[in-house]
């Protein structure tokens, strides 16, 4: 009955065992052994053990069994160890072998325990390539892979993602809140919540977030992860994998850049654009400077000092006298003309809006802000600004318009950041600043750097020479404009028009002027509020000067003065305060030759 049991024991498993004497001798061969090498029982009993492995193994078993006849030890007895046996057809295959010795009746006996592993082996070797085709895989897309085990919290990384983030093995802590350390804090709850989500929905997420390296550097990651579950449905794993995304987020990053300043210059080209068509609408003959008074020739030749250079000039004068014009025209002979003239009425402007028309606003620095929005300042870069009526800039601005004219410097209302702009400054007011500065209410410093180059313009009641002048320039603008026809102006409307006073300048006497045209029912220019005790009438004249007239005369002048002596010391140049090259440029476009000797 036991050699029964026995036999049946041996004959179950699926493992060879084979009983042999310390000379290598097959005494016992189950079921097994006979599946795995192909012999019978028959045929292999009383064959030496050596026929069951390849030449290259039998030497050292044979040398093996020698020691153990001796010494009663077999190497490597009681361990588990790989090598290679062979099959009645010949075939070599990979077996996994487990040796024992036991001794019955004096004699010393050897049990072996053989399995074959070509199975395993085979997977094995494909797990293997697999993991070399997935580490390749890594290398060519650069994806990082990283398996984290929620129960145990222990967190596994491929090396390129210790790469990727720039830190050994050692320096990791392999767990999701090491992993956490690593993220950027402004996305570390982004990370969080992402990572929950795919947790408690058992779902794949793909996200991106930023991490620093241990030197600081930063870069930008994408990635995916989904979660494993066990038979409950609990998650076990999640596994996850990482691209380094850093350069294609810098080019983004900075197309992004240049996309807003594209924006930006296509906005401040279509502020233009809208401004210069308003000015054009608004321009009022600047080209045509109509006087005849010497002390108004001497405010054009003022104008024709300071034009070329890029001093700050303060315009003073009554309302009316044409402070703008004066500005255009210094504009318009300036090294800048090709730039706009940008003008800002600072009475006009409510004080609370004056800040953000000048220095410009961003998207929600105050309430009704809802876009970026440039100032006057960025609008004349490379050009001119004219401040109208200046006297009303409030105190609490005056200093960020002292900055801009210092330092060139402007600061948008919200924003974080100074702009530096080139911009040439004209201001003009009819308040008298030196009494405002007295009275506290302007900034003396800002006077004085306003105050370079001062041009002060008459009013047109000391100037009544230049009345006759006027009355022709505006008779042909305004007869034209009405469709009439005016020739005649009776001595006692010019003697009435020479009297007054004009306490509203130039602007009062164009406006009765075109007024007048509108009620004149025939050649003559009729004034229903001037009583004509006469009929005698004068030819309206048709001689005007104008500001080329007027450079010419002083270019002429000064050459005499020279002996046409245009470069060095004393030359006209210097004596104008022109360059050489501009003074010869001027010369031709107003037709000026040296006469000839």
């Amino acid at each position: 009955m036991d050699q029964l049991i026995s036999l049946a024991l041996r004959n179950a498993s699926n493992d060879a065992q084979i009983i042999s004497d310390d000379h290598g001798k097959i005494l016992s061969w189950n079921r097994g052994a006979k599946e795995i090498f192909g012999y019978s029982i028959s045929n292999i009993v009383g064959e030496s053990i050596t026929t069951l492995m390849p030449k290259s193994f039998q030497k050292v078993h044979i040398d093996a069994l020698k020691d153990f006849r001796k010494t009663g030890r077999l190497l490597n007895a009681g361990s588990i160890y790989e090598m290679e046996g062979l099959t009645k057809s010949g075939k070599v295959f990979p077996v996994e072998i487990s040796l024992n010795t036991f001794e019955s009746e004096g004699v010393n006996y050897v049990c072996a325990l053989v399995r074959d592993i070509s199975k395993r082996k085979a997977l094995e070797r494909k797990n293997k390539q697999n993991a070399v085709l997935l580490e390749h895989v890594q290398q060519i897309s650069q994806l990082g892979v990283w398996c984290w085990n929620v129960i145990e919290n222990k967190v596994q990384w491929s090396d390129l993602l210790y790469e990727i983030y720039g830190i050994s093995k050692d320096n990791f802590k392999s767990s999701f809140e090491g992993y956490l350390e690593r993220v950027h804090p402004e996305d570390r709850e982004i990370a969080q919540n992402n990572i929950k989500r795919a947790l408690d929905t058992k779902s794949q997420i793909n996200f991106e977030e930023r991490i620093i390296r241990p030197n600081g550097e930063i870069r930008y990651l994408r990635s995916w992860a989904g979660v494993q579950t066990n038979k409950k449905g609990e998650v076990v794993e999640m596994i996850g994998a990482c691209l380094d995304i850093t350069g294609r987020k810098l080019a983004e990053n900075q197309l992004k850049k240049a996309f807003a300043e594209v924006n930006m210059l296509k906005r401040q080209l279509e502020e233009e654009n809208v401004y210069l068509r308003e000015e054009i609408q608004l321009q009022n003959n600047y080209e045509n400077m109509v006087y005849g008074s010497e002390n108004f020739k001497d405010v054009l030749n003022q104008v024709e000092q300071v034009a070329t250079t890029d001093a700050t000039v303060l315009i003073t004068g009554e309302t009316g006298t044409g402070k703008e014009l004066i500005a255009r025209a210094i504009h318009n002979i300036s090294n800048r003309n090709t730039k706009p003239l940008v003008k800002v009425n600072c009475a006009a402007i409510p004080k609370d809006l004056i800040e953000s028309e000048l220095f410009g606003h961003t998207k929600g620095a105050f309430t009704g802000a809802t876009q970026d929005k440039m100032g006057k300042f960025e609008l004349a870069d490379g050009g001119t600004l004219f401040l109208d009526e200046l006297g009303e800039l409030s105190l609490d601005l005056q200093p960020k318009l002292l900055r801009a004219l210092q330092e060139g410097e402007i600061e948008k209302v919200g924003g974080q950041s100074v702009r530096t702009v080139d911009v040439r400054v004209i201001a003009a007011t009819n308040k008298n600043l030196k009494e405002e500065v007295q009275n506290g209410q302007f900034r003396e410093d800002l006077y004085f750097r306003l105050n370079v180059f001062p041009i002060n313009i008459p009013p047109l009641r000391e100037r009544t020479s230049d009345i006759p002048f006027l009355l022709e320039h505006f008779v042909n603008k305004y007869a034209t404009k009405h469709h009439k026809e005016i020739n005649y102006i009776s001595d006692d409307a010019m003697n009435f028009l020479k009297s007054y006073s004009w306490p509203g300048n130039v602007r009062e006497f164009e406006n009765t002027i075109e007024r007048a045209i509108i009620l004149s029912k025939d050649e003559s220019l009729t004034f229903p509020d001037i009583k004509e005790d006469n009929h005698k009438k004068s030819k309206i004249g048709e001689s005007l000067a104008n500001l080329d007239l007027v450079m010419k005369e002083h270019i002429l002048k000064i050459l005499n003065d020279v002996d046409w002596v245009i470069d060095g010391d004393n030359g006209a140049a210097e004596k104008l305060g022109l360059k050489p090259s501009t003074l010869r440029d001027r010369m031709k476009k107003l037709g000026i030759k040296r006469p000839k000797s």
